[in-house]
């Protein structure tokens, strides 16, 4: 338990969130048991410890704010932040993804064009069908920035871009408490809805 406790004070001095070092503390369990079973160690240091968590709320964007952020965008000059925020809404890509996206990472694959990289967290590789998810507006969205080699989306640091992210949302109306990472969450009527998606990108 003093063990126990000890891994649970380190994850908070590195600012890790309750659900975060649940989730920590769940895989070590898991290959204590393992060692258990295998009689590398008798002792359970879990066995008067407990695993505590927290139902958290996860905003979401709807269609409407969705087709607001849209029209700022096209009636503003062109903004890394809106056009990543809303490549990012497209694709369920995290914004350590965003980050790295360059136009080589696009591919043709019969007639339909595909983001194919590998996640920065898992290193994971995916397929997006940019050309299909939401009409192929994450396609024409990367068409429309101009740089043809390198990242297409040149941002700052994930807190400079989400007070860039609530001061679009403060010009057109959205008053939420919305982050870089809700783009990832969108309640969506469309075909292929995002959250098949995230099933990819988890």
């Amino acid at each position: 338990v003093k063990q126990c406790r000890k891994y649970k004070c380190l994850y908070v001095s590195l600012r890790g969130s309750i659900n975060t070092i649940a989730r920590h503390m769940k895989v070590i369990k898991r290959y204590i048991n393992v060692a258990r079973k295998k009689e590398i160690i008798f002792k359970d240091p879990f066995l008067n410890y407990t695993i505590r968590s927290e139902e958290t709320h996860r905003e979401a964007l709807s269609e409407k704010e969705l087709e607001l952020l849209e029209q700022y965008r096209q009636r503003s000059d062109s903004d890394e932040i809106i056009n990543a925020f809303l490549f990012s809404c497209y694709t369920g890509l995290r914004y350590s993804d965003i980050c790295n996206i360059t136009k080589q990472d696009i591919y043709s694959i019969n007639r339909k064009k595909w983001l194919i990289m590998k996640m920065h967290k898992t290193n994971i590789e995916v397929r997006i069908p940019v050309s299909t998810i939401f009409d192929g507006k994450a396609l024409l969205l990367s068409k429309s920035i101009p740089r043809s080699r390198g990242r297409i989306f040149l941002l700052e640091s994930n807190q400079k871009t989400n007070r860039g992210v609530k001061s679009i949302l403060k010009k057109i109306g959205i008053k939420r408490n919305i982050s870089f990472h809700t783009a990832r969450h969108i309640n969506s009527s469309y075909p292929l809805k995002i959250r098949n998606l995230q099933r990819l990108l988890a």
